[in-house]
């Protein structure tokens, strides 16, 4: 339906456990896939066909995606792009409403990757409200839906946005148990993608947060081992920053500081080009405390 190619190739990446970097590789940039998941930019047949091989899709997907637009096709492009916009500009209870509008129509459409999609946008805005139990419930019904238990991407951002929002709450033993669940589902996830990473930042934090700070370094270990000479230069920053923070935590000032500069030197402008203002002080993850924080940048 309406932006179909757009959000059935993001259902798709993200069910792989892709970023717009890693799909593009050398062909497209990721901007430009972005401009594609969100409909402002309309794909060639030759573009169709490219990312659909790369995303190992039947060719008869490729009809799917191009199929006329109907006028619940058109609301829902409209219902999503606004919510993109209100995203943008940090209006999150816009954002969540929109997203819940847009998520309805596909809903009534059938369109279960868009309805998929539209409701995790829900579940976002409302988590950075602070709106942590209304998150959940919304997450879990994305949990219980088949195409969660059918693709291990999505099942693994589910968790990982379950184990947020009981962290959120104080609730770190349901934050442990759901962010390894989420790392569990990782082994069938291409290694150092995304999504694995995040799943074990989630578990990382709350570990830290719960005091298990020997467990945590042994996924900070986990973690490092998931980069490679192929990884990209701003999530490699991120990952040695985390591992730099726990270090610190657990009073290993050496293994600290080694990691925090190395993040220093991988999330430099003069190393990540496509950093925007500001994006060489990553945000502060929950495996370090204020205080700490404070000192290091």
């Amino acid at each position: 339906m309406g932006n179909g190619f757009g959000e059935k190739l993001r259902a798709e990446r993200l069910e792989r456990g892709l970023t717009q970097a890693e799909l593009g590789r050398d062909l497209y940039s990721p901007s430009y896939i972005s401009l594609l998941e969100t409909g402002r930019r309309e794909p060639t047949a030759d573009v169709i066909e490219e990312l659909a091989r790369r995303l190992e899709l039947a060719p008869k997907a490729l009809e799917a995606w191009s199929q006329p637009v109907s006028v619940s096709d058109a609301e829902y492009v409209l219902s999503g792009l606004y919510a993109r916009q209100a995203w943008d500009l940090r209006d999150y209870s816009l954002a969540a409403t929109h997203a819940a509008a847009a998520a309805q129509i596909a809903l009534e459409a059938r369109n279960t990757s868009a309805w998929w999609n539209m409701t995790y946008m829900q579940a976002e805005c409302l988590i950075k409200q602070g709106q942590w139990q209304e998150c959940k419930d919304i997450v879990q019904r994305l949990l219980d839906h088949p195409m969660a238990a059918e693709s291990a991407g999505l099942g693994v951002r589910a968790r990982q946005m379950l184990a947020a929002a009981s962290q959120g709450q104080g609730q770190l033993t349901a934050a442990v148990e759901h962010a390894q669940q989420a790392v569990r589902l990782c082994a069938e996830l291409p290694k150092g993608s995304t999504l694995v990473i995040g799943a074990l930042r989630a578990l990382i934090g709350a570990l830290a947060e719960s005091g298990r700070l020997d467990e945590a370094w042994e996924y900070c270990q986990a973690m490092n081992e998931q980069m490679d000479e192929h990884s990209m230069t701003q999530l490699a920053g991120e990952v040695a920053w985390v591992i730099g923070n726990v270090a610190f935590m657990r009073h290993d000032y050496p293994e600290g500081i080694k990691y925090h500069e190395r993040a220093a030197q991988l999330l430099s402008p003069r190393t990540t080009s496509t950093c925007g203002p500001g994006s060489t002080r990553p945000p502060r993850p929950s495996a370090c405390p204020p205080e700490s924080w404070s000192r290091r940048r």
